[in-house]
């Protein structure tokens, strides 16, 4: 009998199979790092740009989730639908 996925199992198998998502969560959390950090330096120009590319880096990380969203619900629907159980009694 398989052992149970651990959570960090099925999140490497997951990114694998559609990496587009935590590279873009990763992609817009380190814009908003430097973003807070440019802030908290004073530089309220960087830290309006920085912002903007934030806004971009999610909108591109939710447009990629949409893809998977759409590939998947297009692959489910192109597989045949599953037989019914051979040991029914009925």
């Amino acid at each position: 009998m398989a052992e149970p996925e651990t959570s960090m199992e099925k999140f490497w198998r997951k990114a694998a199979k559609d990496p587009i998502v935590p590279i873009g969560a990763a992609v817009t959390a380190g814009i908003l790092l430097a973003g807070l950090r440019a802030f908290n330096r004073g530089d309220k120009q960087r830290s309006q740009q920085l912002m903007r590319y934030r806004v971009l880096a999610q909108g591109i990380t939710i447009a990629g989730m949409m893809v998977g969203i759409v590939g998947l619900h297009n692959r489910k629907a192109s597989e045949p639908p599953a037989a019914p159980p051979t040991n029914s009694p009925y």
